[in-house]
């Protein structure tokens, strides 16, 4: 039996980048439940963020100062040791919004590879065979075997071979010479992930 494969390559533009992290980001909320679906918009992520950064800083670091001056007040117990832990983890995922909010707007990492954003930039060979996709960049190779995608999702100018909510493989479908090129690889991959779902 012969091993069948298929061949891409490309380099997506900002423009198709942009789009794909439209998406993604979309999907992820789509799929969230109730009120919180709403309150998840990339802006009030990033004003939240801003704000509980500054305020939450402000209290850690009164607590350091206190705490150099002759310890804590002693009413200072258990419950909130635990409120400070919870809000240390929520400060870090501050933090991380916005890094990734200065990431995006300053354009992230224009070197080959994956960005911070985490869209792939720079030139990527794709090869699709019977045992999963095969990546090749820049002295780097890696595979990802078919039981790895969940299913196949596409918009009017991108093919998502979605991994989990909100993380995905990005083929942009300006890659293809033609549609049936396209549907042929569409066809090749939903074949493969389903037979291994």
């Amino acid at each position: 039996m012969t091993t069948q494969y298929i061949e891409l390559n490309f380099d997506m533009t900002p423009r198709e980048r942009s789009r794909a992290r439209e998406f993604l980001y979309n999907h992820s909320v789509k799929n969230r439940i109730g009120l919180f679906r709403y309150l998840v918009s990339p802006q009030f992520n990033l004003i939240f963020s801003m704000f509980y950064t500054i305020i939450t800083l402000r209290y850690i670091l009164k607590l350091i100062a206190q705490f150099h001056r002759g310890g804590l007040p002693k009413e200072f117990g258990i419950l909130e040791a635990i409120g400070i832990t919870f809000m240390v983890i929520i400060l870090g995922e501050s933090i991380k919004t916005i890094g990734n909010w200065l990431c995006k707007t300053l354009g992230g990492s224009r070197s080959q590879g994956t960005g911070c954003d985490g869209v792939h930039r720079g030139p990527l060979r794709m090869i699709a065979t019977d045992e999963g996709l095969i990546f090749e960049r820049a002295k780097l190779r890696s595979t990802f075997l078919w039981p790895a995608i969940l299913r196949v999702e596409e918009d009017k100018h991108t093919l998502f071979l979605m991994m989990s909510r909100d993380s995905a493989i990005i083929v942009p479908k300006s890659t293809f010479a033609s549609k049936a090129a396209e549907r042929s690889f569409r066809d090749f991959v939903q074949q493969r992930v389903e037979a291994t779902a």
